[in-house]
């Protein structure tokens, strides 16, 4: 039996949006700008980074907000990554600011961040070394919070 029409409509306005950061190398030693907010405030519902040539090497990483009318914080604190696998994820703790979560379930892993508000700004990832190579995708999803609110990716 087809759902109702009414039914389809508040399923589909339920979803949250998807922002995609294409496959790059992790910034060497330096900054780089994984999204940014505009428009008004928005609610993660998920950060996430998967590994899709191997890292070599070691190096931290940590995200990091930058609202325009504020000072940066921490979303997820450094953590060390080491050779890490095609198909790792790198994900938002469950705690605002903790360190970075990384998985080894390659091809797989339960999300379990819990809503972050973010005012308009730039979410960016830092990294430490210059030593290593591999390539990561980033992908945000999120609910708008002011109806001008919008997420494009970072060059």
């Amino acid at each position: 039996m087809p759902l109702p029409t009414s039914l389809k409509r508040k399923l589909i306005q339920n979803l949250p949006e998807t922002a995609y950061k294409e496959t790059a190398i992790l910034p060497a030693s330096g900054i780089g700008t994984l999204f940014t907010i505009q428009g008004g405030p928005i609610m993660v519902t998920s950060l996430m980074g998967r590994v899709t040539t191997q890292i070599s090497g070691t190096q931290t990483i940590s995200i990091n907000i930058n609202p325009t009318n504020s000072a940066a914080r921490d979303m997820a604190s450094v953590v060390t990554i080491t050779n890490d696998l095609v198909h790792n994820i790198y994900k938002l703790n469950a705690t605002f600011g903790s360190p970075l979560v990384v998985s080894t379930q390659l091809g797989g892993e339960e999300v379990g961040n819990p809503p972050f508000f973010i005012s308009e700004g730039i979410i960016t990832v830092t990294s430490t070394a210059t030593d290593t190579t591999g390539l990561v995708e980033w992908y945000l999803t999120w609910y708008a919070l002011h109806p001008a609110a919008g997420v494009r990716a970072g060059a």
